[in-house]
């Protein structure tokens, strides 16, 4: 009987029941309402922004691209974010970082980057990308955030009373919207299909609202639009880089997505029509068109 109680009192791991005798709290019951449960942590959201887009040009989205069943990749540089670009030219990139951005695109024939600037933590950016060669450029680009704050950049495709429409966007234009081009203010009369801006503004559900609008017109010269030819078109300055330049002469090309068309009257100066080639920096002076295209007095090649 003293070897079962001393065995008892020294083995707290064995139950009243074994040792005959009940006791109201054992040991092990005890630690057990005592113990701390541990919550396993909620999982942050993640804060990384979604961009897609369409790659356009002759590299990436011509049949011959396809029916090759060439492969083309874009990356976020400095990330293992990638994404293949399908064969309707689209891709979709999750995660990507906030801030400076830059897109890596790879593939046959195509070694090239382009840079995004304050990219917003949980933003959707939609951008549309001409690539060719080793030339990276953007068409389009909408941005919203969480807060349904929306840019969107892009050539002015219509023009209606008090709305614009931009990469398929309808923005409407009030009384409240700032609207400059460079250092200079101007108004919703000064901006013409054909028009390169960049609209600030919120998500109305059916359009966007503009608070801010910045004409860019492919380095305009600030002021320019001001003075008119004897036809009653503005008289405009282009300072940019050549592509989608057409066959032959007369010459039609694009500078920052500007349409430029030349004629028999076009002068040009330390390069010719015939020479003229996509990449080249130009400076373009002549006179706007009512469908926003640049009729060129002058093609000056840079440097």
């Amino acid at each position: 009987m003293r070897s079962l109680l001393i065995t008892c009192l020294l083995g707290a791991s064995i139950t009243a029941a074994a040792c005959g005798t009940h006791s109201p709290t054992s040991p092990t019951s005890a630690s057990a309402s005592n113990a701390t449960t541990t919550t396993p942590p909620t999982p942050t959201a993640t804060s990384g922004a979604t961009v897609s887009g369409t790659v356009v040009g002759s590299s990436a989205a011509s049949s011959v691209f396809r029916a090759l069943g060439t492969t083309m990749t874009v990356s976020v540089t400095g990330t293992s974010t990638s994404s293949v670009v399908d064969g309707t030219g689209h891709f979709t990139l999750t995660n990507v970082p906030a801030g400076h951005v830059e897109l890596h695109f790879m593939g046959t024939g195509v070694d090239a980057r382009l840079a995004i600037e304050d990219v917003a933590e949980r933003a959707t950016v939609t951008i549309t990308v001409r690539v060719n060669g080793s030339t990276a450029e953007l068409d389009d680009n909408e941005r919203e955030d969480p807060n349904h704050n929306v840019e969107v950049e892009g050539i002015v495709t219509a023009k209606t009373g008090s709305t614009l429409t931009v990469a398929g966007k309808i923005v409407t234009v009030n009384a409240t919207t700032t609207i400059v081009h460079g250092s200079t203010t101007t108004t919703l009369a000064d901006i013409h299909v054909g028009d390169r801006i960049h609209v600030h503004g919120t998500d109305a559900g059916t359009s966007i609202v503009a608070t801010n609008i910045d004409v860019q017109n492919g380095e305009e010269t600030p002021g320019a639009g001001d003075d008119h030819g004897g036809d009653g078109h503005a008289d405009v300055e282009l300072n940019g880089t050549v592509s989608g330049r057409s066959a032959g002469c007369p010459v039609t090309f694009a500078v920052s997505s500007t349409s430029v068309v030349t004629n028999a009257s076009t002068e040009f100066a330390d390069v010719t029509c015939a020479s003229l080639v996509n990449g080249d920096r130009v400076q373009v002076k002549g006179a706007r068109q009512t469908n926003g295209s640049v009729l060129a007095s002058r093609v000056e090649k840079k440097k």
